[in-house]
């Protein structure tokens, strides 16, 4: 009787351990298979780490960073100052101008204009300043006037100040042209310890503020952010504006909204 009943129990035994060998076998197969589907389906796809927020400005009015921009940086508060009047000929004394060869003969393409147009030798260098679209874009004083000229006309306002640990930074004047309403900021690049602060210019419409690109590039380099030295009423509006139509729903493709 024992004999019998030892060996069902052995049998048994068997039984319950070749099942739970089978499920294992099966549950390892189904969790492999599921996890090549949800790879292959991107839905395990790592989850971007959340935008970085703005750092508090360290000047709080307009009165502040004028006076911190008097003892650190008097050129380029001058050049502010020209900006805000529109005076294009004031601003460009604070320009840094980059020399570039005439572009010579028949070659296409140069940076700079034909030395046969400037009525200059080849060889001769042009003083032009730096459109920050792309890298090669650059205006000469003449080319200022028709590009930068109508900017300086949109009531131009300091926006915003960055400035990094290297010394350069960041100027955004916001602007008002009832003509252009998604014209609203000027940028320019700025050398803080240079007798000529400005480096480049560059335009900037509604759905993307200077404080984007600077989140935008803590985000993709890891790096720090830079100083936030002042933003203006003008600017924090700007980015609340932007804000709130990126988080309106959109209508369906075809559908005109309300």
């Amino acid at each position: 009787m024992n004999k019998r009943i030892v060996s069902i129990a052995f049998s048994t035994a068997l039984v319950i351990s070749a099942g739970m060998a089978t499920y294992a076998v099966l549950a390892d197969a189904r969790s492999s298979h599921s996890e090549t589907k949800t790879q292959a389906d991107g839905a395990d796809a790592a989850i971007p780490s959340p935008t970085p927020t703005i750092a508090r400005p360290q000047a709080t009015t307009r009165a502040d960073i004028d006076s911190a921009l008097a003892r650190e940086a008097p050129n380029l508060l001058k050049a502010i100052g020209f900006a805000e009047r529109s005076d294009l000929t004031g601003l460009s004394e604070f320009m840094s101008w980059k020399q570039i060869p005439c572009t010579t003969g028949d070659t296409r393409g140069g940076i700079a204009p034909a030395c046969k147009e400037l009525g200059l030798a080849e060889g001769a260098t042009v003083p032009m300043f730096h459109y920050l679209l792309q890298t090669n874009s650059y205006f000469t004083r003449s080319g200022l006037d028709s590009k930068l000229g109508p900017f300086l006309k949109a009531k131009p306002s300091l926006g915003l100040i960055t400035r990094n640990t290297d010394g350069t930074g960041l100027i955004t004047f916001t602007l008002n042209d009832p003509a252009q309403p998604d014209l609203r900021g000027l940028d320019f690049q700025v050398d803080f310890n240079s007798a000529t602060p400005l480096l480049g210019f560059v335009d900037r419409f509604a759905g993307s503020t200077p404080l984007d690109s600077i989140r935008e590039d803590a985000a993709r380099s890891g790096k720090p952010q830079p100083s936030i030295l002042y933003i203006s009423p003008a600017m924090k509006a700007w980015e609340d504006e932007k804000s709130a139509a990126q988080s309106s729903p959109q209508p369906a493709p075809g559908v005109k909204p309300n």
